[in-house]
């Protein structure tokens, strides 16, 4: 038998921004809370703290449970507001017009065989304010007939099954003067009918509602160039993985029970900076990984971060902590002229007195591990910190790591390289916060010498490399410099004062990471050159399609993080 697709119901109005639902459209970044499962205590331990709810979802009727979203209480978002629960019809609307409120979410569940409301509201004032409506238990021909007499649009919708037969509640505004919109509202669709609306209008979702498996109702809003996402079926670790991933936060949640599972549909709203908006789409671009990046000014303000505290495989990048160590144990009186053993089986942790090995200098194992990423230079170098073993060896370096550079375990170093990697149990771990802390504390000269300092940048990968991070750099430089209609010559004289150091690492494409450090000039008011310098690193995790390959995030995403910076200190630049 085919499907029934209820028809779709168009609203054709003028798109400009209305004010009735702000939150699940908005851009504008803010702080936010989510929640499943949350008692009535939890709702309002939530709102104490400076929040406001702006979407309810009743997951159990008795006792009381909601699912819902809320957005910090200030500045753009800061409205005065209520929310309520466990009402009849009556009380609902005495609630509402007690407080000249209207409603921006309405939830209706049974409790003993009668009828219950919750709901949340903001004040019908100002910019705010707009005629609307709440109604409840219509059949979708009844919805579109109250609707199109009304000359309204949805902007919230609740489905329910009553003996048989489906019923639609929610709230419609009047869509005229600041809350003309265009907008869509659908029934008893499927997933791929929803994704074929969204591609054929354009439009943002902004409410979703489960009918049955894989059949949903909901609403959609014309919000040009917005960044959103929207997923169906997924467990709670999804969901919070998903909402950092984005850089987003919560626009719609609904919780439901799948086989004895709870399950979540949800609609994100992008609540990233810029910079976060445009590095994160183009990783996730280009790649099915998890991707993330972290980057600030040293001594200044964050730039961007997205996921930079999740822990990831680093693969070669981590090997910058041992080159860290060396250095400090050269800028201390060690030869980097004396020689370490290069053993054949170079991932085994303890040698015998017969295994065969090769002899080579602490700077060209450092060099060989920082400049081609030899592994066998990178083992040697473990091996070496502690009289030929492996364990103690790292235990060195890991201790050096905090004690001496003041990284947290969020850097791990647990296995040799070029043996069981990722398979590795445990695995090595870290985080792009903590490699930019990494890259800062090796740049900074704060626990090497001016010499170590000089030391460390010529053994590594750094502007006499035209390769990764600084051939992605340039790029960046001589587009920001031509755009601004500075001569070759002009940019030249900027990138010759450019230094920048990183350290790339990949398996196989699927875990790729980078971290780096740069120097950029600008000129004073008093005519002087200065220098800034930031730190930047990024990562993609458990991938199986990277388009970037494996020095790809040093050339791709870590300049990009820092164009703005880029073109704000070569406008300074005029020589």
């Amino acid at each position: 038998m085919k499907s029934h697709c209820t028809p779709l119901a168009l609203i054709a109005a003028t798109a400009l921004v209305g004010m009735a639902h702000a939150n699940r459209t908005s851009t504008i970044e803010t702080d936010h809370r989510y929640g499943a499962n949350l008692t009535v205590s939890d709702v309002n331990e939530i709102i104490d703290s400076g929040f406001r709810m702006h979407d309810i979802e009743v997951t159990q009727a008795s006792p009381l449970r909601f699912s819902a979203s809320f957005v910090r209480n200030s500045g753009t978002y800061a409205k005065n507001w209520w929310w309520t629960a466990d009402k009849t019809a009556g009380q609902f609307l005495a609630f509402m017009s007690d407080r000249y409120a209207r409603c921006i979410d309405v939830e209706i569940y049974t409790v003993n065989g009668q009828r219950r409301f919750a709901g949340t509201f903001i004040e019908n004032t100002g910019q705010d304010q707009v005629n609307s409506q709440v109604f409840e238990q219509l059949s979708f021909n009844q919805l579109q007939s109250q609707l199109n007499s009304y000359k309204g649009r949805l902007i919230d919708l609740d489905v329910r099954e009553s003996n048989g037969n489906r019923q639609y509640s929610g709230v419609m505004i009047k869509n005229s003067g600041s809350f003309q919109k265009n907008s869509v509202y659908f029934g008893n669709r499927t997933q791929a009918e929803v994704d074929q609306l969204i591609a054929q209008t354009g439009f943002q979702l902004v409410d979703l509602e489960r009918i049955a498996s894989n059949r949903y109702a909901g609403v959609l809003e014309s919000n040009p160039n917005a960044a959103w996402w929207y997923r169906v079926g997924r467990s709670w670790s999804q969901m919070q993985l998903d909402v950092s991933q984005f850089g987003s936060r919560v626009a719609d949640i609904e919780r439901y029970a799948l086989n004895g599972e709870n399950r979540y549909n949800y609609i994100l709203i992008n609540n990233s900076n810029a910079v976060e908006t445009r590095v994160g789409q183009l990783l996730r671009g280009g790649t099915d990984g998890i991707t993330g990046f972290y980057a600030r000014q040293v001594g200044g303000p964050i730039i961007a971060e997205l996921l930079p505290d999740f822990r990831f495989y680093p693969a070669s990048t981590i090997k910058m902590i041992q080159h860290m160590y060396w250095c400090d144990l050269i800028d201390d009186g060690l030869s980097p002229f004396g020689n370490i053993r290069l053993y054949n089986d170079s991932t085994a942790d303890t040698h015998g007195a017969n295994d065969p090995f090769t002899l080579t200098s602490i700077m060209n194992a450092q060099r060989r591990m920082m400049l081609v990423s030899s592994n066998t230079d990178a083992n040697a170098l473990q091996d070496a910190a502690a009289n030929y073993n492996g364990v103690n060896g790292r235990q060195l370096i890991m201790d050096f790591a905090a004690d001496v550079v003041g990284l947290s375990d969020d850097i791990q170093l647990h296995h040799k390289f070029g043996d069981a990697g990722i398979n590795s149990d445990p695995y090595n771990k870290a985080t792009a916060r903590e490699f930019s802390r990494m890259m800062e504390r090796a740049m900074d000269g704060t626990f090497l010498s001016p010499e170590g300092t000089t030391y460390l940048r010529d053994n590594m990968l750094n502007e006499t490399n035209n390769s990764g991070l600084r051939n992605g750099l340039r790029t960046v430089v001589f587009q920001e410099g031509q755009a601004a209609g500075r001569t070759n010559a002009n940019i030249q004289n900027y990138w010759n004062l450019v230094e920048v150091n990183w350290k790339s690492g990949n398996n196989n494409t699927t875990n790729v990471s980078s971290a780096g450090w740069v120097r950029l000039p600008y000129v004073t008011s008093a005519g002087r050159v200065g220098i800034k310098t930031y730190v930047a690193s990024g990562f993609i995790e458990g991938s199986s399609t990277n388009v970037f390959g494996f020095d790809g995030i040093a050339v791709t995403a870590m300049p990009e993080l820092l164009r703005e910076q880029v073109r704000e200190t070569m406008a300074t630049f005029s020589f």
